[in-house]
């Protein structure tokens, strides 16, 4: 029986603790948006919406929920009445967006607090209807080779496919990708839309597509046994995993099967199937031996390869999510991230051939400050950075050091911390994290419109058809965007883990988790339980009885004595203290004294990650 979550209580935010040397100065109330989402909550005779982001921590009084017909649990869509009163805000009611407990709601939210764009015109979807396969013309004809998509079990748009054989110097090696440039002409209806979007947003069990699914899960998915148009990447590789020339070709092909990353790896473990035994000696094995050519390759540049745990939402029958596992990470993910990143870096060296007008995929090296803060915790852990800028293998001889510890999450995450954002730019000017000297995306052009943008820009240099280049003077605005729409996808995905993390944890309150303090900063610490990467705070007022104080850039909080307290990293037991599903967030308490941490790293020993799941409590 699925147990009935009750709406939790509205509740009034809390000020500061007594830790604090006196108290602040008040603050001004966040600037009031005329139009608000929230959860409805009765109290008493009052209904009060609850925001359903945690930035937001006004009050919000819905005068006409009764006259409405307003129900207990409602996500309402309401209106700014009248001034504020500090924190206090009237508002009218507008409209039902729908119930917490609908299957799916936690998109809808994150849809409606970053302003998604969910539907498409009608000349959008007029467009994407007349679109239909090409005959091959003077496409090459690929339909021949073996090439095969690997993806997840659950997806739909199968937008690449790879091939491989051996030859007397290494291997010959296909990376083909759907030919969205085919469908999708610039200034068009689609190209409007793409671009507003930006990139595909996905969410557990949920997409919203940056192209109608007509495209996206029909004309530019690679489905097994069916014609595609594709523009593919051919390269030559030697044995050490070295690209030694490269063309690329606008085509036609035919995928000859459509893998599971799981289905690949248990091929390559000597598992088979039907689909796959066919195709074990000529295309399997093949593309294997090519994967591990390019992680000579891979490891000869000294790239940086951080473990950072993912996780997945397992859904019930009726959609609702019932529990949370890491995803584990596979040698089939890995050969499909090897493969594409070649094709990336060739497609960046023929744009930059022909002095082309396109967007390339770059990540700065880290920045000073970032490193000394960086520098301070590995050093309070064992681990010396060296001076200057160090390069990514610098990093990963830090990373290999750590591996089997119970530092290793903080160390990872700290050298993450220390990493650019990477983002498009009209000039190439390298990965640093990949140790590449040129590097784009071309690989995805069905989710991300910077790959479309490359598409058109090779199309047009190697002169493969009438598709329009990209404008140079448009490059730095379709940057400028992109980089932005990238930015609310990660956001939005955020929000949706968030709220399903503490959906999973409403009626554990009261419960004693272990968790690993994240962040420190002068409200209190924040907390991340490894079983569910759910991430909480503990306010300065649940942190223990000692006067604490939070320095800037300071890896702690620190006590009377100025010594560490809390300490980023520390592993210690907390309490749940409230859940709020709407927005995702946790409070907790430490509930026991702090242990101070070694100052070398640790061994631990637990279960794999494959074996533990983070599950919701039964009724």
């Amino acid at each position: 029986m699925r147990r009935k979550k009750p709406a939790p209580k509205a509740k009034h935010p809390k000020g500061g603790g007594r830790h604090h040397p006196k108290k602040p100065a008040a603050r001004a109330p966040r600037e009031r948006k005329s139009e608000i989402y929230g959860l409805a909550v009765q109290d008493g005779r009052a209904w009060l919406l609850q925001p359903i982001t945690r930035r937001d921590n006004n009050v919000y009084q819905l005068l006409d929920g009764k006259t409405r017909g307003v129900a207990e649990g409602d996500i309402i869509r309401a209106t700014v009445v009248g001034p504020p009163r500090g924190r206090h805000q009237n508002v009218s009611f507008e409209e039902k967006i729908g119930h917490q407990n609908d299957a799916g709601i936690f998109h809808t939210l994150a849809a409606l607090a970053l302003d998604l764009p969910r539907e498409f015109s009608a000349d959008a979807m007029h467009e994407a209807e007349r679109g239909s396969v090409p005959t091959l013309g003077d496409r090459t004809d690929l339909r021949d080779v073996p090439l095969v998509t690997i993806d997840d079990i659950d997806a739909k748009d199968f937008d690449d496919a790879v091939y491989a054989e051996k030859t007397a110097q290494g291997f010959r090696l296909i990376v083909a990708i759907a030919d969205v440039a085919h469908y999708v002409a610039a200034g068009g209806a689609l190209d409007k839309e793409a671009f507003e979007r930006g990139n595909s947003v996905y969410f557990p069990g949920h997409v919203i597509p940056m192209l109608p699914e007509r495209l996206s899960n029909g004309l530019c998915s690679l489905r097994p046994h069916e014609q595609r148009a594709a523009l593919a990447c051919e390269m030559q590789i030697d044995a050490q995993g070295n690209v030694k020339s490269w063309k690329f070709i606008r085509a036609l092909m035919r995928s000859a099967a459509r893998l599971t990353y799981r289905q690949m790896q248990d091929a390559a473990n000597g598992v088979l199937d039907d689909t796959t035994t066919p195709i074990l000696d000529t295309v399997i094995r093949p593309l294997y031996d090519c994967y591990h050519a390019l992680l000579k390759a891979r490891h000869a540049r000294g790239t940086l390869d951080l473990d950072l745990p993912e996780y997945k939402i397992v859904f019930d029958d009726a959609g609702h999510a019932d529990a949370i596992a890491p995803r584990t990470r596979l040698d089939s993910h890995r050969l499909i991230e090897e493969m594409m990143i070649a094709a990336n870096v060739c497609a960046a060296m023929e744009l930059n051939k022909h002095n082309a007008p396109a967007l390339y995929r770059i990540h700065d090296a880290p920045d000073p400050i970032k490193l000394e803060a960086a520098r301070e915790i590995l050093s309070s852990l064992g681990f010396n950075l060296v001076k200057g800028t160090p390069q990514p293998r610098d990093f990963m001889q830090i990373l290999e050091k750590s591996k089997g510890h119970i530092e290793s999450p903080l160390i990872n995450q700290t050298i993450l911390r220390t990493q650019s954002q990477a983002i498009y730019t009209p000039g190439h000017a390298g990965h640093f994290g990949l140790a590449l000297t040129h590097y784009t995306h071309f690989t995805s052009p069905i989710r991300r419109y910077a790959d479309l943008i490359v598409h058109r820009a090779l199309i047009a240099s190697l002169k493969f058809g009438a598709e329009e280049a990209p404008q140079r003077s448009r490059l730095e605005e379709i940057a400028t965007h992109i980089n932005v729409t990238e930015r609310r996808a990660m956001e939005a995905e955020r929000q949706v883990m968030d709220r399903y993390r503490a959906s999973m944890m409403a009626g554990m309150e009261g419960q004693i988790f272990t968790a690993r303090i994240s962040s420190v900063t002068r409200f209190g610490a924040f907390v991340t339980l490894p079983e569910s990467g759910a991430d909480g705070i503990i306010p300065m007022r649940h942190l223990g009885r000692d006067y604490l104080t939070f320095q800037e850039g300071k890896p702690y909080l620190a006590g009377r004595n100025g010594k560490p307290v809390w300490r980023l990293g520390q592993i210690i037991s907390v309490k749940l203290l409230e859940v709020t599903p709407i927005s995702g967030g946790l409070v907790f308490a430490v509930a026991e004294a702090p242990r101070p941490l070694p100052n070398a790293p640790t061994s631990v020993k637990s279960a794999p990650k494959s074996e533990r799941k983070f599950r919701r409590p039964k009724s």
